[in-house]
């Protein structure tokens, strides 16, 4: 996740934890892998930053398959986005050309299992019929304890061959039944997981 902390970007697999990972160090174990890279943005100007840093000292990034994900839309028990779509596709298009784009809901947990509404998912797909380019990949970022409530609605969502839903969740706030129930759901071969 990467956010703005004062002047500095922060970088951390969970935010409420502390993280000194710097911008070099982070950018020095990116350039060594194999594996795909999602950046997870929490507030637009951490993008923005984290865009002019690609862009004058990081350019070999593009040469990465890349997912940049934020979260756009106010969803299940969530907050408002720090995002507005229109301002979080331009700043990707303009700061990461060459990157897939994700798009989340904020959410929250509770008690009682919550799902994403049909009017949830009818506005995440109204943004992606507008904003998707021909053969772009897009992900739809799915919280996987939302999965079982919302599997059938979520169904809509996939009307592109290059419309994927990305799964997330904390590993320790994730059953193992629910994280088999989505490996197992007929949905696995339109899905990536960050679990």
């Amino acid at each position: 996740m990467i956010s703005m902390q004062g002047v500095n970007v922060r970088i951390g697999h969970d935010l409420l934890d502390s993280s000194d990972l710097d911008l070099d160090t982070f950018f020095a174990g990116v350039r060594r892998t194999k594996k795909i890279i999602k950046l997870d943005f929490k507030d637009p100007v951490s993008l923005q930053e984290l865009g002019r840093v690609v862009r004058t000292r990081n350019p070999w990034i593009k040469n990465k398959a890349v997912i940049v994900n934020a979260d756009v839309l106010k969803g299940p028990g969530g907050k408002e986005a720090k995002f507005i779509p229109k301002e979080f596709f331009r700043l990707v298009r303009k700061n990461f050309p060459f990157a897939a784009i994700s798009l989340g809901w904020t959410t929250s947990l509770s008690e009682k299992p919550l799902g994403y509404t049909s009017r949830d998912l009818s506005r995440m797909m109204e943004l992606v019929r507008y904003f998707k380019r021909a053969e772009e990949k897009f992900f739809i970022a799915v919280r996987a304890s939302f999965f079982r409530q919302s599997r059938q609605a979520l169904r809509s969502l996939l009307f592109s061959r290059s419309v994927f839903l990305s799964f997330w969740e904390s590993q320790i706030q994730l059953k193992s039944s629910e994280k088999k129930f989505i490996y197992e759901s007929d949905l696995s071969d339109k899905s990536w997981y960050a679990f």
